[in-house]
């Protein structure tokens, strides 16, 4: 018995990934027409209706980061980003139906990959490009939920069929992991009782089995089943570059699957002084509905997750954010592992009404991660729309170029990079 353990033991070491230093770049999915967003191309399955990466403005905006992010993919078909609760407007639950993606429903429990929706071929070439990017390959993870996704898991049985739906789209587009970015718990909790966040963990843990369960060789078979498809449809440099790539997916063999838990500033507070994460100059407000979310949903969570994001912008007009005590408090009354927690960045306009605190102040958030052997960086977003944000459209390029050379990150986070033919720009 003794024995037999200790080669259980010796397996589950020899395969465990390190995670390495990340820079985590939002794309946002919906941006940017004819520059980073095609709504329409003749030559692609599914005629990019939910949207699909132009590879110009992926490869432009994209290079400097180590992991990317595409955003969203959601659990409402039609996302509100102008609802502000559930007050006034009802925060319905799940349909139990399907993960969605821009209204097309991009899985289903009856879903296979020999016909994939639009949204799968979409996501698969976000990730195609992730892989293939010149210079070497990035991390590709569905980002799942959002500002706007105000539907609800509400019950264990939803969250169980959503991790299974989560674990199967990833495997359907050969995706690097998922980021959970549920920004709702709290008001949900309010409005509807105590059920949304165990719902929550429970989907954690259910994500996290349906990602244990892909075997190297159904990961393989599928890849197969879509060179099948793939190579029975018509010719198109899309197919072509389809049909480089996807023996290179099946070479490479079944990444490490990444869960990201995406959340706010004030996830967790020191108890003695639940304002410390402000300057001193600093306004604070009596309290947010969201203080100390991340208590509640931790310890549910911490084992099956290996990424927190922390949003550590939007905030009222009037704060200034202390970076390194958010960092502090999330590891020290939070018991987050320092190398699973990236400080987040919003360069330009922000959702809160604050205005942005600027590079100095980041760069020093930059200089406490680095001395201090956190987890990394992430910024919303990659490709801020210039119509939306036209001040981020115009500093992000300069901020992530000065945030990229202070920040000491390896080309690539997890293990040993894999081996992709990159796509000339």
């Amino acid at each position: 018995m003794q024995f037999s353990i200790c080669l259980l033991l010796l397996a589950a070491r020899a395969l465990a990934v390190d995670r390495g230093v990340m820079w985590s770049g939002y794309w946002e999915g919906w941006a940017n027409e004819d520059e980073d967003v095609s709504w329409w191309d003749d030559n692609i399955p599914g005629n990019c209706a939910p949207g699909c990466v132009v590879q110009k403005g992926f490869f432009g905006k994209g290079q400097s980061y180590n992991s990317l992010t595409y955003s969203f993919i959601t659990l409402l078909k039609q996302p509100t980003p102008d609802q502000n609760g559930c007050e006034k407007t009802p925060c319905p639950v799940w349909d139990g139906r399907a993960i969605y993606n821009e209204k097309d429903t991009a899985i289903t429990a009856s879903s296979t990959i020999e016909k994939p929706s639009p949204s799968v071929v979409a996501l698969g070439d976000f990730c195609r490009y992730a892989r293939t990017f010149p210079g070497g390959p990035k991390r590709c993870i569905l980002g799942f939920g959002g500002w706007s996704d105000w539907a609800r898991i509400s019950t264990t049985a939803n969250a169980e069929k959503i991790g299974e739906l989560i674990a199967k789209l990833v495997l359907f587009t050969f995706a690097d992991g998922v980021d959970l970015d549920f920004e709702h718990l709290s008001e949900y909790t309010k409005k509807y009782g105590e059920g949304e966040i165990p719902a929550y963990i429970a989907m954690v843990k259910a994500i996290r089995n349906g990602f244990n369960i892909i075997t190297e060789d159904a990961w393989k078979a599928n890849v197969n089943k879509r060179i099948a498809t793939v190579t029975a449809g018509e010719a198109c440099t899309w197919r072509t570059q389809m049909l480089k790539y996807l023996p290179e997916v099946a070479s490479n063999g079944k990444p490490y699957l990444e869960i990201m838990y995406t959340t706010r500033f004030n996830a967790f507070l020191n108890p003695d002084d639940p304002w410390d994460y402000l300057d001193p100059n600093s306004t604070h407000p009596a309290s947010y509905i969201t203080d100390n979310e991340g208590q509640k949903v931790w310890p549910g969570i911490g084992s099956s997750t290996d990424t927190l994001n922390i949003m550590s912008y939007d905030m009222d007009p009037g704060m200034k954010l202390n970076f390194g005590k958010i960092l502090y408090n999330y590891h020290t009354f939070g018991k987050v592992p320092k190398m699973k927690l990236n400080i987040g960045f919003e360069p330009g306009e922000q959702a809160g009404g604050e205005t942005w605190e600027g590079e100095e102040r980041d760069i020093k958030a930059v200089d406490y991660v680095n001395s201090n052997g956190y987890g990394g960086a992430m910024i919303w977003g990659v490709n801020p729309d210039k119509k939306d944000d036209p001040h981020s459209y115009k500093i992000t390029p300069g901020f992530v170029k000065n945030v990229s050379a202070q920040l000491k990150y390896p080309a690539w986070p997890w293990g040993t990079a894999p081996k992709y033919t990159p796509i000339s720009n």
